[in-house]
């Protein structure tokens, strides 16, 4: 099969998977509590992330498994904007800021998205544990309470997301230079 075969192929899937789940979608950001304004931004976003999935060519057994995990992400994510986070957080950089010019806010977001997509790969205690502690900005005090798990617990878990994430990123980069290789070369 061609690459613009498989291009169409993976076109044709997500048309059909956003047709299929697109009022899931949005019932879902509603159901928790998301203004319908900010649902559609956050829709937007949860399409942006189901692209990118499919444009990996990554499996995707149970779409709205995987839709429930990444519209949970990016409600969080939204929430905890609404607070006022420190700058000091090395995930801060990858928020998406109203301050920034269009082609930063872009790059901003789809680098949060890039990194909640991530998340959907590793297993979720880790996952939940880098997302209150690294992106919500959760102190090990509040998160401790909130799980009711030893402190110590919690930071093993999160060091181990984080180590997974970043296997995840370096793999990506690998596949990218990979990819960029075979592009010279053909």
């Amino acid at each position: 099969m061609s690459s613009s075969e498989r291009a169409a192929e993976r076109e044709q899937r997500f048309m059909r998977l956003c047709q299929e789940h697109g009022a899931f979608i949005m019932d879902a950001l509603l159901r928790q509590g998301v203004r319908p304004d900010v649902a559609d931004d956050l829709a937007q976003d949860v399409r942006l992330i189901l692209r990118d999935h499919i444009e990996e060519e990554r499996p995707l057994p149970n779409p709205r498994g995987f839709l429930v995990r990444v519209i949970t992400y990016l409600v969080k994510n939204y929430k905890r904007s609404q607070r006022r986070v420190s700058s000091d957080s090395g995930w801060a950089e990858a928020m998406p800021s109203q301050e920034l010019d269009p082609e930063q806010a872009t790059y901003k977001r789809q680098l949060w998205a890039k990194v909640v997509r991530y998340l959907t790969y590793i297993p979720e205690r880790e996952a939940d544990a880098v997302f209150d502690l690294n992106m919500l900005g959760l102190t090990l005090d509040e998160a401790e309470a909130a799980w009711g798990i030893p402190r110590t617990t919690l930071v093993s878990m999160r060091d181990r997301g984080l180590e997974m994430l970043q296997e995840l990123a370096r793999k990506s980069t690998r596949e990218t230079e990979m990819g960029l290789r075979i592009k010279r070369k053909g």
